[in-house]
């Protein structure tokens, strides 16, 4: 018995030959097959050199940003009442 061993595909280029795999890449970069094609044609098929080609690396960025600025937004010191939200009793 001959044993055929499979490598992994390579997560950083972007390859169209295969309609499943063509299908994942036009849904996530957002752009139809024959776009991407020109892109991969014009810069080679790293996905980074082609997000960059297709105008999505700064999207990518400015997306991060405003996650991390929401996040960040979401602890800021005047969301609690100054007494940190305890209430002291005092004896009268």
């Amino acid at each position: 018995m001959t044993h055929v061993s499979r490598t992994k595909p390579d997560r950083h280029r972007i390859d169209l030959a295969d309609d499943s795999v063509a299908r994942h890449w036009t849904k996530k970069l957002g752009h139809s097959r024959d776009q991407i094609a020109a892109a991969i044609a014009k810069v080679g098929d790293n996905c980074e050199t082609v997000r960059k080609e297709l105008g999505l690396a700064d999207a990518r960025k400015e997306a991060k940003d405003e996650a991390k600025a929401e996040a960040k937004a979401d602890t800021r010191p005047d969301a609690l009442p100054a007494d940190g939200g305890l209430k002291v009793a005092t004896a009268t």
